[in-house]
């Protein structure tokens, strides 16, 4: 039978072994991180800079990770993995009089998106990412 000392002296042994492989088994990793490559610059909308919004990269091939970026005062920088990528331009603001109810029922200005569907939800946009590379889209309009 066991004393209470050498019963605790295994808790605080088998405790202590635990954490070692939880500390061990933490470090390191067998997957390298993805490589990826900096993306940056300008998104224009009728021909004046997109004061904020966001900018997305979706892999056409639907392998790698989706990369999300905002735009503020009309430029932009993001990680993007290599490979052909979908590019989708996002903004909103206030309508200049359309209005909607806030949480007591009080008219508030409504926020809708102002970034057409071709470039967003049915974007034709892609960019090939081999490397860091500098992309403006100063070409978006309303028509």
């Amino acid at each position: 039978m066991l004393t209470s000392n050498q019963f605790y002296s295994r808790i605080v042994a088998g405790m202590a072994f635990v954490c070692s492989l939880m500390l061990f088994s933490g470090c390191g990793s067998s997957e390298a991180k993805p490589e990826t490559f900096k993306v940056s610059g300008t998104v224009t909308f009728d021909g004046k800079p997109i004061q904020e919004g966001d900018i997305l990269f979706f892999p056409s091939d639907g392998k790698g990770r989706e990369v999300a970026a905002t735009i503020k005062d009309g430029k932009y920088e993001a990680l993007v993995q290599p490979g052909v990528k979908e590019v989708r331009i996002l903004a909103t603001r206030q309508h200049p009089t359309e209005t909607e109810p806030d949480i007591n029922g009080n008219p508030i200005p409504k926020i809708v998106s102002y970034i057409p569907k071709k470039y967003n939800e049915e974007s034709e946009l892609t960019l090939q990412v081999t490397g860091d590379i500098i992309q403006d889209y100063t070409n978006l309009v309303s028509k």
